[in-house]
């Protein structure tokens, strides 16, 4: 494995932080300390990105050795103290954290990227982050929290509906807004996205 250049500044800077610290922070920091210069095109942001999740995960591992998980994602990356029984089971947080961690530790992945991919890249997390977004709204539509079962959904659509509904007196408008958030919902639980 390629050894980054910015892994020990990265660790120092981790070191230094009281707390977590976002991507965008740190690479604001890289900045200030002249490592990375420009982050202007989506090219060019792709690249520091990269460097900087590659860097983290590689120093994931090796701090991992003197007792140090590095929690990693794009807005808490957070050093902390880890006791030694637990080492073992630090790395092995889930299957998503897995890929990523794949993905960052493959330079293949930086030498391939082309511009078009690139750009599907963000037209899919703009896509996701949409439909997350209607998620969202259709969770509060109905009054229930975003950590809400499939179970606790539906009840609290058939009480909204039943209270809503135009042949008891209610709201012809807010009964086709519950309805609509409760079928966007239905979708999405049917296709396995929440």
């Amino acid at each position: 494995m390629l050894d980054n250049p910015l892994k020990a500044t990265i660790q120092a800077i981790l070191h230094q932080c009281s707390g977590p610290i976002s991507e965008h922070q740190l690479i604001r920091e890289l900045k200030a300390r002249q490592l990375i210069t420009d982050t202007s095109s989506l090219d060019n942001l792709y690249s520091v990105h990269f460097l900087v999740m590659n860097a983290l995960y590689q120093l994931q591992t090796e701090l991992l050795d003197h007792e140090w998980y590095l929690s990693i994602s794009p807005l808490e990356i957070h050093l902390l103290r880890v006791c030694a029984v637990s080492q073992h089971n630090a790395l092995a947080n889930g299957s998503h954290d897995c890929l990523l961690r794949e993905y960052y530790l493959d330079w293949r992945n930086l030498d391939t990227m082309s511009h078009e991919g690139l750009q599907q890249l963000m037209d899919q997390f703009w896509r996701r982050f949409a439909a997350w977004d209607q998620r969202s709204d259709a969770l509060i539509v109905l009054g229930v929290p975003s950590t809400a079962k499939w179970e606790e959904i539906q009840l609290a659509y058939r009480k909204k509906a039943a209270e809503l509904h135009p042949d008891k007196g209610g709201d012809p408008g807010l009964f086709r807004e519950v309805r609509t958030a409760y079928e966007m919902l239905a979708k999405s639980y049917k296709k396995g996205k929440c």
